[in-house]
């Protein structure tokens, strides 16, 4: 039995696929990433949108709304449904790895 917060686990979702592109745009680029919190922006300097779901390019917008409720709107945990945390825990799991193989390939490369 879980404990459904589905909310919560997209909100952890959304920080993990952004820290991990940000990752690899440092293993690419040898940089500090931009102070910013866009995992559309990251997928695209990193070369990876066209692999990337266009569900999970989206989830920095659910995390927006689900992080920072408006005040008049359902609260986040009404927000989220078990399919959608399902289905972006998914596909947030295939983007790590995808990502943990490409920041494997350029530390091989530079070897």
């Amino acid at each position: 039995m879980g404990i459904k917060v589905y909310d919560v686990s997209l909100v952890m979702c959304e920080q993990a696929l952004e820290k991990a592109l940000k990752a690899l745009y440092i293993a690419q680029t040898g940089k500090m990433p931009p102070r910013i919190h866009a995992i559309e922006y990251f997928a695209n300097e990193t070369r990876l949108r066209p692999q990337l779901d266009e569900a999970l390019l989206r989830l920095q917008e659910l995390y927006i709304q689900l992080r920072y409720p408006d005040v008049e709107g359902p609260m986040p945990y009404e927000r989220a449904r078990p399919e959608d945390a399902r289905q972006i825990l998914r596909l947030t799991k295939d983007a790590l790895k995808l990502i943990q193989v490409e920041i494997q390939n350029v530390e091989a490369e530079r070897k």
